[in-house]
């Protein structure tokens, strides 16, 4: 699957939790770094941005706040949606 089409889908878990939050989509981004393909997904809150990278060869997201970074096994079990996470 593409990145962006996997990034869109678990937006859709998160887009009520960060509303929630005051947190409107900006945009997303697509591109080729030395790992390969990523998509970014970008939020903002006046002056905050959430961050969501998804980069495909490595199979891994991490989310961004700031200058905070984790990855999305944390980041689903502290929103208590640790039953949303795909077996891998």
């Amino acid at each position: 699957m593409q990145p962006l089409t996997d990034l869109v889908r678990g937006l859709e878990t998160l887009n009520p939790f960060l509303a929630q939050h005051g947190f409107g989509f900006q945009s997303y981004e697509n591109g080729q770094c030395t790992c390969g393909q990523f998509t970014m997904g970008t939020y903002i809150n006046v002056r905050k941005k959430f961050i969501i990278n998804y980069r495909l060869l490595i199979g891994q997201v991490i989310y961004q706040y700031d200058h905070s970074k984790i990855g999305h096994d944390f980041y689903l079990d502290q929103l208590g949606l640790a039953d949303k996470k795909k077996a891998s």
